[in-house]
């Protein structure tokens, strides 16, 4: 593997730009730093346009590479590692467009960055590593890279005051990158040795413990514990062949995987029983639902982490079981949020984040970020691109793991940290060496050696490609994202065909326009007269609706028609003066309910505020849309009762209009709408 160059001065040319564009890939997150406003979610987005621009110069050089044959280039590709993951990305691109978001899909959420086109960088990026990882000089100078990026990382969150801002805005991302470089400083320099110089094991430790101590992320523990049991299993004579024998190696990843997903599946409903089983009585008195479930902190630790995680993917799962189809084709990536939508009811607890006394203990936060992802990258994978998809995504792994133990010990980390945790964008150039130092580069036979220089113009293609996609993007979301998200006044236009100012086939349209709406929202509510900021952006809320309903018309988005529900609900609770700029809005209120409920019959929580403003301004109508909907609700939803006391008020019966709520309150109508504890003592007559 050590060899020494014996390429043309050119080819030493492209060698040098193939290093430096891995080397970059390492400090794509400065691209990502809060002083870059770049995008909707400015610490993805632009780390992904400099991820896409070094990926494009990679994939030139390394298709010209292989193209003239450079003997690294050729036997790098030709490793089962390398060729599992290009054949996964081209899997992924062939399902791509029977998706129900076909550009989501490509691009992967604004939120995170992980599609098709990652994919295709992540191989592209494996292939150019493992050809350079065979020089001694440029596997040093990409190790440098990639330790002086870690550490980089740990100081922008370790500094006191952060006064630089750190990238992304969360951290526990900093321990799984983190971990990542110090796997791959354990691993080198060769595949097959087992024993790593001192100062190396050194370096990785700091980089490790460091970005534990900042990130707090529990699941490089689990990594660590699972890679020590590796360790031991290798010094037990009956079991070593676990990790000696390359098929058992292989098949150890895989069944890792899917026992450790399987667990995460049916670990929620346990440790919702023993939450249930804690609970005492006279415990949280004040929460009004009689189910022992909402008086029980279930969400709290470690344990409480665990069950969050089950939930996501017991709706993964639980959406594939009810379409079978799913699980053979997948809906794409990025599509768990559209998942949620159908599935968010299922999932015991409150809807709201803010914790009140009358409502359930138990929140899932997921209720405030199903725009992202699973956290379970093998459930993730059979979502997005189905089983086939999902052997091939394992097949990688195995081929990891067949290659060599550092392999099998590298496949395993990843596979553990996935079970819980996710890939974000700016997590491909730590991920591409750590998982190219596995690769046990091979020569092929001359028919395969022609066979395989074959691909080299199609990559050098695919580079050009993604250059002219770089021009693009930096023009579309330059101009179109951040004009509108000063949110100018627009015209009143509600014809569904024509309302709108985005228009795009190469981004995710429907996705930034929600993203906007959140954007929104958030100003509206921020201001200094939340009523008057939105009289003033009434166009643009009416112009965003219009556009979302649009999404579900043509396109069948439940994403979209909850965005549009949600929306309304937060903005015209803000009271009066919202009424005549959004009536409207009102008006077509209940209609799109009513679309909502044919669809998916459980979203029943966006009635009350919208019969409440009825109440308060219509009293007639409100009576007409509760005698509409009531009949179509299930005798043990709360909303139903909740619909029925608002009549009995609204007719002066205050008798049965207690009785009403309170039935509400049991079933836990507080989870879904804060009620006051004054109100819940005055229904209930305490």
């Amino acid at each position: 593997m050590q060899t020494k160059s014996s390429v043309s001065p050119l080819g030493q040319l492209a060698d040098i730009a193939v290093l430096t564009s891995l080397c970059l890939l390492q400090f794509a997150f400065v691209f990502g730093m809060p002083w870059l406003d770049n995008g909707l979610w400015p610490q993805t987005e632009g780390p992904s346009a400099a991820i896409h621009l070094f990926s494009a110069v990679l994939a030139l050089f390394t298709g010209l590479q292989v193209a003239f044959k450079d003997p690294k280039y050729i036997k790098a590709l030709s490793s089962p590692v390398v060729l599992a993951l290009l054949a996964f990305a081209v899997f992924s691109a062939v399902l791509a467009p029977f998706t129900p978001e076909p550009v989501r899909s490509i691009q992967g959420t604004l939120k995170h960055g992980v599609g098709v086109l990652w994919q295709f960088e992540m191989g592209l990026a494996v292939l150019a590593a493992s050809a350079i990882w065979q020089t001694t000089v440029m596997r040093r100078i990409a190790l440098v890279a990639a330790t002086l990026a870690a550490l980089a990382i740990i100081a922008l969150y370790a500094i006191p005051g952060q006064p630089l801002g750190v990238p992304l805005g969360f951290q526990e991302w900093v321990g799984v990158v983190t971990l990542a470089v110090a796997g791959l400083l354990v691993t080198g320099p060769r595949v097959s040795r087992i024993g790593v110089a001192p100062l190396k094991i050194a370096v990785a430790g700091v980089v490790c413990g460091a970005g534990f101590l900042v990130s707090e992320n529990r699941t490089i523990l689990l990594a660590l514990a699972a890679l020590t049991v590796l360790h031991a299993v290798d010094a037990i004579p009956f079991l070593r062949g676990l990790v000696r024998v390359p098929v058992l190696r292989a098949a150890t990843v895989v069944v890792v995987a899917i026992a450790s997903t399987t667990a995460v599946y049916f670990a929620g409903p346990i440790i919702e029983a023993r939450s249930v089983a804690a609970v005492k009585p006279g415990d949280f008195p004040s929460v009004a639902s009689t189910a022992p479930v909402d008086k029980a902190l279930i969400q709290d630790g470690a344990l409480g982490t665990i069950w969050s995680r089950s939930y996501m993917v017991r709706i993964l799962v639980d959406d594939m079981l009810e379409n079978p189809v799913t699980a053979l084709v997948g809906n794409g990536f990025g599509s768990f949020s559209t998942a949620y939508e159908h599935h968010a009811r299922d999932v015991p607890g409150r809807f709201f984040a803010q914790p009140t006394p009358t409502a359930s203990t138990t929140f899932w936060d997921v209720h405030t970020s199903a725009n992202f992802h699973s956290h379970n990258m093998l459930a993730e994978t059979v979502a997005s691109v189905g089983v086939i998809g999902a052997i091939l995504w394992l097949g990688t792994f195995a081929a990891m793991a067949w290659a060599s133990r550092a392999g099998l010990a590298v496949a395993l980390g990843i596979i553990v940290v996935g079970s819980f945790w996710f890939p974000i964008n700016h997590m491909l150039g730590a991920l591409a060496l750590l998982t190219a130092a596995t690769v046990v580069p091979r020569q092929p036979s001359a028919k395969a050696e022609t066979l395989l220089s074959g691909v080299g113009p199609l990559v050098a293609i695919l580079g050009a490609a993604l250059l002219g996609y770089v021009g693009v993007a930096a023009t579309v979301l330059g101009i179109v994202e951040r004009s509108e998200r000063g949110f100018p006044a627009v015209q009143v236009n509600t014809d569904a065909n024509t309302c709108g100012f985005i228009r795009t086939q190469f981004f995710p349209e429907q996705e930034i326009v929600i993203d906007l709406y959140s954007v929104l929202k958030n100003r509206v509510s921020q201001s200094d007269n939340p009523p008057r900021e939105l009289f003033d952006r009434s166009t643009n809320v009416i112009s965003i609706n219009c556009m979302l309903r649009r999404y579900f018309d043509r396109d069948g988005s439940i994403r979209a028609l909850t965005a549009s529900l949600s929306g309304r609900t937060s903005l015209i609770a803000l009271g009066p003066a919202s009424y005549g700029s959004l009536r409207t809005e009102i008006i077509k209120w209940g209609d799109d309910i009513d679309r909502l409920l044919t669809i998916l019959p459980e979203r029943t929580e966006f009635l009350p505020p919208y019969i409440a403003i009825l109440s308060g301004r219509a009293h007639q109508k409100a009576i007409m849309e509760i005698d509409r909907f009531v009949p179509r609700l299930k005798d043990t939803d709360p909303v139903k009762h909740y619909l029925l006391s608002q009549r009995a008020k609204l007719f002066g019966d205050d008798e049965q209009y207690r009785v009403h709520y309170a039935r509400a309150l049991d079933l836990g109508f507080a989870n879904l709408w804060p009620v006051s504890e004054e109100e819940v003592k005055r229904v209930r007559g305490k």
